[in-house]
């Protein structure tokens, strides 16, 4: 009985997760700065060294449609997922909302592709487990920033722990990721630590052809909790339904 309630919260919970055939809309998205505690040196995305913001790219958010409602009001944060482009200042631009695993990869994996729903895992649960402390501090976000570039920029790992947002930049080839000027520790930490088990989060992203890329938190998917927290759960559903039999029965 508890395995069966245990694989039906799952399935409850992951049913909102969302595909990238489902979801369409539009957004409307005024830059205005960066949540960051100041700039990172990258190379990866065309760029070779340079000093770019990291954190949260901040946006007023206008008119939206469809799956674009669902892109959160206020604050409206989301990292940059395409370094190759830049935002237009305190310009109103349109951007299509596509599911994560839909957006347009600008990695090494599948060139012209889309990010996939490998990567797109990999995000989801980075933003389960740590979205709340980068939103709540400004090297924190730094931090999330390069994780999410790292996952976006290099090949998938054959190991968690080969994620290294130090390593991986072929000057050569021009493909690949790494940084400085950031805590490298704790960004390597946060993706050793993504194996399948934590939080995850729904994600949207917010695409424009010619304009950056942005991944934003899905504000109308609650966060799924992590097998343990639902077996948890699922005993104390199990301990309510007995509590409720031995009163019936009292």
């Amino acid at each position: 009985m508890r395995r069966s309630l245990i694989v039906t919260m799952t399935l409850c919970l992951a049913a909102g997760t969302v595909s990238a055939d489902t979801v369409s809309g539009t957004v409307e998205l005024t830059y205005t700065g960066n949540f960051t505690d100041g700039t990172i040196k990258i190379w990866g995305g065309g760029l070779n060294g340079q000093a770019c913001y990291g954190g949260f790219y901040e946006f007023t958010k206008g008119a939206s449609t469809g799956d674009g409602d669902s892109i959160p009001n206020s604050p409206c944060w989301g990292p940059c997922i395409e370094l190759t482009e830049h935002p237009d200042k305190n310009t109103a631009v349109l951007y299509n909302v596509v599911a994560l695993a839909g957006a347009p990869d600008p990695g090494t994996d599948v060139p012209g592709g889309e990010i996939g729903p490998e990567k797109a895992a990999y995000l989801r649960e980075l933003t389960g487990r740590y979205f709340a402390f980068a939103a709540a501090d400004g090297a924190k976000a730094e931090v999330f920033s390069a994780c999410v570039w790292e996952i976006i920029y290099e090949d998938l790992p054959d190991l968690v722990t080969d994620w290294n947002v130090t390593t991986g930049y072929d000057s050569t080839t021009k493909v690949g990721f790494h940084c400085t000027n950031v805590d490298t520790t704790t960004a390597n930490s946060w993706l050793h630590s993504l194996d399948g088990t934590g939080t995850t989060h729904g994600l949207l992203a917010a695409v424009n052809d010619g304009k950056q890329d942005y991944m934003f938190p899905d504000a109308h998917i609650p966060p799924i909790p992590e097998p343990a927290t639902l077996s948890l759960l699922a005993l104390g559903g199990v301990g309510v339904l007995l509590a409720r039999r031995r009163k019936a029965g009292g």
